[in-house]
Protein backbone atom coordinates (compact mmCIF):
# COMPACT_ATOMS: atom_id res chain seq x y z
CA UNK A 1 0.00 0.00 0.00
CA UNK A 2 1.07 3.70 -0.03
CA UNK A 3 3.13 4.58 2.91
CA UNK A 4 2.90 8.14 4.65
CA UNK A 5 5.71 9.94 5.81
CA UNK A 6 5.51 10.43 9.93
CA UNK A 7 5.56 13.62 10.43
CA UNK A 8 8.06 12.95 13.35
CA UNK A 9 10.50 11.45 10.67
CA UNK A 10 10.53 14.37 8.30
CA UNK A 11 13.09 17.04 9.41
CA UNK A 12 11.74 20.65 10.31
CA UNK A 13 12.89 23.41 7.60
CA UNK A 14 16.06 25.41 9.12
CA UNK A 15 15.49 28.36 11.67
CA UNK A 16 16.37 31.59 9.85
CA UNK A 17 18.69 33.35 12.08
CA UNK A 18 17.64 36.17 14.77
CA UNK A 19 18.17 39.33 13.82
CA UNK A 20 21.28 41.14 15.77
CA UNK A 21 20.53 43.87 17.80
CA UNK A 22 21.63 47.34 16.59
CA UNK A 23 22.74 48.71 20.16
CA UNK A 24 22.68 46.21 23.29
CA UNK A 25 25.41 43.57 22.17
CA UNK A 26 27.09 42.95 25.12
CA UNK A 27 24.83 44.43 27.02
CA UNK A 28 23.90 42.29 30.26
CA UNK A 29 19.74 42.10 30.67
CA UNK A 30 18.08 44.23 33.01
CA UNK A 31 18.36 43.83 36.86
CA UNK A 32 15.27 45.69 37.18
CA UNK A 33 12.07 45.16 35.45
CA UNK A 34 8.99 47.51 36.52
CA UNK A 35 6.27 45.14 35.03
CA UNK A 36 2.81 45.58 33.05
CA UNK A 37 0.15 46.91 35.98
CA UNK A 38 3.07 48.55 37.63
CA UNK A 39 2.77 52.57 38.13
CA UNK A 40 5.30 54.23 39.41
CA UNK A 41 5.60 57.87 40.43
CA UNK A 42 9.19 59.39 41.73
CA UNK A 43 12.50 59.50 40.82
CA UNK A 44 14.29 55.91 39.59
CA UNK A 45 18.29 55.85 39.88
CA UNK A 46 20.41 53.19 39.67
CA UNK A 47 23.78 52.01 37.66
CA UNK A 48 22.40 48.80 36.21
CA UNK A 49 20.20 48.45 33.50
CA UNK A 50 16.32 48.59 33.78
CA UNK A 51 13.12 47.42 31.76
CA UNK A 52 10.43 48.89 31.95
CA UNK A 53 6.89 47.22 30.76
CA UNK A 54 4.47 49.34 33.29
CA UNK A 55 3.95 53.09 34.35
CA UNK A 56 6.27 55.36 35.06
CA UNK A 57 6.02 59.36 35.65
CA UNK A 58 9.11 60.85 36.84
CA UNK A 59 13.11 61.14 36.09
CA UNK A 60 14.69 58.38 35.51
CA UNK A 61 18.99 57.92 35.58
CA UNK A 62 20.33 54.82 34.91
CA UNK A 63 23.76 54.12 33.80
CA UNK A 64 22.79 51.16 32.25
CA UNK A 65 20.78 50.04 29.29
CA UNK A 66 17.05 51.72 29.76
CA UNK A 67 14.33 49.50 28.11
CA UNK A 68 10.88 51.31 27.61
CA UNK A 69 8.69 47.74 26.46
CA UNK A 70 5.80 48.20 24.12
CA UNK A 71 3.56 48.14 27.10
CA UNK A 72 5.85 50.62 28.72
CA UNK A 73 4.69 54.33 29.04
CA UNK A 74 7.08 57.17 30.81
CA UNK A 75 6.01 60.34 31.45
CA UNK A 76 9.29 62.42 32.48
CA UNK A 77 13.21 62.83 31.86
CA UNK A 78 15.41 59.47 31.20
CA UNK A 79 18.93 59.64 31.05
CA UNK A 80 20.86 56.21 30.16
CA UNK A 81 24.06 54.99 28.61
CA UNK A 82 21.80 53.00 26.30
CA UNK A 83 18.48 53.63 25.28
CA UNK A 84 16.20 51.59 23.45
CA UNK A 85 11.81 52.60 23.31
CA UNK A 86 9.38 50.62 22.05
CA UNK A 87 6.45 51.66 23.91
CA UNK A 88 5.33 55.86 25.16
CA UNK A 89 7.96 58.28 25.70
CA UNK A 90 6.74 62.06 26.39
CA UNK A 91 9.87 64.59 28.03
CA UNK A 92 13.46 64.61 27.08
CA UNK A 93 15.73 61.83 26.52
CA UNK A 94 19.47 61.71 27.37
CA UNK A 95 21.63 58.64 26.17
CA UNK A 96 25.31 59.10 26.69
CA UNK A 97 25.57 56.31 24.31
CA UNK A 98 22.77 55.43 22.04
CA UNK A 99 19.06 55.78 22.04
CA UNK A 100 17.28 53.63 19.62
CA UNK A 101 13.63 54.39 18.85
CA UNK A 102 11.50 51.42 17.52
CA UNK A 103 8.75 50.86 15.23
CA UNK A 104 6.20 50.45 17.76
CA UNK A 105 7.39 53.95 19.50
CA UNK A 106 5.12 56.60 20.32
CA UNK A 107 8.21 59.23 21.45
CA UNK A 108 6.79 63.16 21.83
CA UNK A 109 10.47 64.57 23.30
CA UNK A 110 14.10 65.85 23.02
CA UNK A 111 16.22 63.47 22.19
CA UNK A 112 20.60 63.42 23.08
CA UNK A 113 22.38 60.92 22.11
CA UNK A 114 25.50 60.61 20.61
CA UNK A 115 24.14 58.22 17.98
CA UNK A 116 19.77 58.09 16.99
CA UNK A 117 18.35 54.81 14.92
CA UNK A 118 14.30 55.31 14.23
CA UNK A 119 12.87 52.50 12.70
CA UNK A 120 10.16 52.86 10.08
CA UNK A 121 6.31 53.17 11.72
CA UNK A 122 8.31 54.97 14.55
CA UNK A 123 5.53 58.13 15.66
CA UNK A 124 8.67 60.78 16.55
CA UNK A 125 7.64 64.56 16.90
CA UNK A 126 10.60 66.31 18.88
CA UNK A 127 13.98 67.38 18.08
CA UNK A 128 17.30 65.22 17.80
CA UNK A 129 20.60 66.52 19.28
CA UNK A 130 23.12 63.82 17.70
CA UNK A 131 26.94 64.99 19.57
CA UNK A 132 29.95 62.76 18.95
CA UNK A 133 32.14 61.53 22.06
CA UNK A 134 34.80 64.49 21.31
CA UNK A 135 31.90 67.66 20.59
CA UNK A 136 31.69 66.88 17.03
CA UNK A 137 28.55 65.72 15.30
CA UNK A 138 29.20 62.84 13.54
CA UNK A 139 27.43 60.36 11.49
CA UNK A 140 26.60 57.03 13.06
CA UNK A 141 24.17 55.20 10.37
CA UNK A 142 24.53 54.40 6.81
CA UNK A 143 21.75 53.42 4.83
CA UNK A 144 21.73 50.39 3.25
CA UNK A 145 18.57 49.76 1.31
CA UNK A 146 18.07 51.11 -2.28
CA UNK A 147 15.17 54.27 -1.94
CA UNK A 148 12.35 53.46 -3.64
CA UNK A 149 10.57 56.17 -5.58
CA UNK A 150 6.80 56.93 -5.47
CA UNK A 151 5.23 55.56 -8.27
CA UNK A 152 3.45 58.04 -10.53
Amino acid sequence: MFWKKRASLVPPPPAEPQPERRFTDGLRTPATVIARGIRLTGELQGNDSVEIGGEVEGQIAIKGLCHVRQTGTVKGRISASYLIVEGRVEGKLSARRRAELRGTAHVEAEVHAEGVAIAEGCFFDGRIHMQGSRGSVQQSFQEKRVPRLPEE
